[in-house]
């Protein structure tokens, strides 16, 4: 036993003087690696996954319509009144009853309806300005808002302290609304009529003088703007402030008249 643990100990001193005696490593001529700074530690996201909401069925049919779109607001006429999806109404039609009416001056001059007189300048009458009116009537039809067309038929009287003219016309009378696809200006019209006229001019005292006639042609021109009074049974009524000239002309002389009017009429249809 003394044998085996000094035998031990020899062995174990043997080892050491042996490692210390071992020649150190070269030097490595590799070069030294730099220092690389490490990435940033990924932090995950500690929050909790959004969860979508789940679709509820809807009660309401969400599906594109293909009706078109009901406006609430009611179309506009040309007059600004306000109309339904109906056929719009014409503001024009049907029968036309006329009456025609007014006051204002007028002037005649000519010779005596008499082939012996006629062209003698000592039978030339000339009645210098009178005052009076006209009044008249006529059957037309509205053949659209733009066009009445119809006959007439007329009588004007005139008078000054010397001289009195009257005048009887009928014939072919036409009122256009060149205007009537304008707001505001569709009432604005104007009249033609033309036919057959006489004119007589005879003294307004008591002096015996021999007047003067014509009887020839006839012809009116006017302005008026219509404006609707009331609805009647079949139609309805309208008053028409303005102004009209008329002429009568012949070879035996002329009568003219400028007056301010009025016309009633009665329209038979919507």
């Amino acid at each position: 036993m003394p044998v085996t643990v000094a035998l031990l100990l020899a062995f174990v001193s043997a080892r050491a003087q042996a490692k210390d005696n071992e020649p150190a490593p070269a030097p490595s001529s590799d070069p030294v690696p730099e220092k690389t700074e490490a990435a940033p530690p990924v932090v995950e996201d500690q929050r909790a996954p959004e969860t979508k909401p789940i679709a509820q069925p809807s009660l309401v049919d969400s599906s594109p319509s293909t009706a078109p779109a009901q406006s609430s607001v009611l179309p506009v006429d040309q007059g600004g009144n306000s109309k339904s999806d109906d056929k719009e109404v014409p503001r024009r039609s049907g029968v036309l009853l006329l009456a025609t009416f007014g006051g204002g001056t007028a002037v005649m001059s000519g010779y005596p309806n008499d082939l012996v007189k006629f062209n003698d300048v000592t039978e030339y009458r000339d009645g210098g300005v009178m005052l009076g009116g006209h009044a008249g009537g006529a059957l037309m039809g509205a053949l659209s808002p733009y066009v009445n067309v119809g006959f007439f038929g007329s009588y004007g009287a005139y008078s000054n302290d010397h001289w009195k003219s009257s005048t009887v016309a009928g014939g072919v009378r036409l009122e256009a609304f060149p205007l009537a696809a304008f707001r505001r200006a569709e009432d604005l019209g104007i009249s033609f009529a033309t036919g057959i006229g006489s004119a007589k001019l005879t003294r307004n005292d008591d002096r015996a003088e021999t007047g003067a006639a014509v009887a020839q042609s006839y012809i009116s021109l006017g302005a008026f703007y219509e404006l609707r009074l009331v609805d009647a049974p079949g139609g309805h009524i309208v008053f028409s402030p303005g102004i009209q000239s008329d002429f009568v002309f012949g070879q035996t002389g002329s009568a003219r008249s400028v007056s301010l009017s009025g016309r009633l009429a009665f329209y038979g249809g919507p």
